[in-house]
C-alpha cells in the first residue's frame, strides 16, 4: 500500500526521477584521510551524503581526532566550525574543540572556508594541501586535508539551508626509504 511518504521509485528521501547520488570512490593513500573516506562512502545512500548524526556511531578513535565539521549558511561569508576535534584544531592553530567562525587571517582556516563552498557545490570528496604555517616551536606544519559533503540542514523559518562539510586533517605521510638489495 502506498502512503504519501512512500512514493513508487522513492527511497530514503530520494526524489522520484532524480538520479541516485553516487560520488566517485577516490582515495588519497593516506591512512588517516582514507579511514574517514571509507566510513563516509559507506554511509552515503542513493539519496545523498550522510547526516552528521548518521556518522556518530561510525566515528572511532584515533582517526576521529583529526576531524572538523564546518557549516556555511551563506557562501559569501566565512564558514563556521561546528565541531573541531583536538588534532585537527591543533594542526590549524585553533583552540582545542574550537567552535565558531573560521579566522580569515589564518591561511589554513581561510582555505577550509573556501573548500567548504567547493565541496558543497561539487557534492563529492575534495583533497588539498593546506598552506604552510610555522608553529610556535619553529617547525613547519603543512597538513593534508580531505573534505566531504554532509547532508545539509534544511531551511527553517528563521534561516536558509545550512551546508555541512566534514574535513579530515593530517600531517603528510613520510615515505620510507627502501634500499634495493642486490
Amino acid at each position: 500500500m502506498l502512503s504519501p511518504g512512500n512514493l513508487p521509485g522513492a527511497s530514503h528521501g530520494h526524489a522520484v526521477g532524480a538520479p541516485p547520488y553516487c560520488p566517485p570512490r577516490l582515495y588519497t593513500g593516506h591512512p588517516t584521510l582514507d579511514a574517514m573516506l571509507i566510513v563516509w562512502y559507506g554511509a552515503c545512500t542513493s539519496s545523498g551524503p550522510p547526516r552528521w548524526e548518521d556518522l556518530a556511531d561510525l566515528i572511532w578513535h584515533p582517526w576521529s581526532t583529526s576531524l572538523m565539521m564546518v557549516e556555511s549558511c551563506q557562501r559569501m561569508k566565512p564558514a563556521r566550525s561546528a565541531a573541531a576535534f583536538p588534532v585537527a584544531a591543533s594542526m590549524l592553530g585553533l583552540p582545542l574543540f574550537f567552535e565558531g567562525v573560521l579566522p580569515m587571517d589564518n591561511p589554513q582556516t581561510a582555505e577550509l572556508s573556501e573548500m567548504t563552498r567547493v565541496v558543497s557545490m561539487r557534492r563529492r570528496m575534495v583533497p588539498r594541501v593546506l598552506p604552510a604555517r610555522t608553529r610556535p616551536d619553529g617547525t613547519v606544519c603543512q597538513p593534508w586535508v580531505v573534505g566531504v559533503p554532509l547532508a545539509p540542514v534544511p531551511a527553517s523559518i528563521w534561516s536558509g539551508p545550512v551546508e555541512r562539510v566534514l574535513f579530515s586533517i593530517a600531517n603528510p605521510v613520510k615515505a620510507d626509504l627502501v634500499k634495493a638489495s642486490g
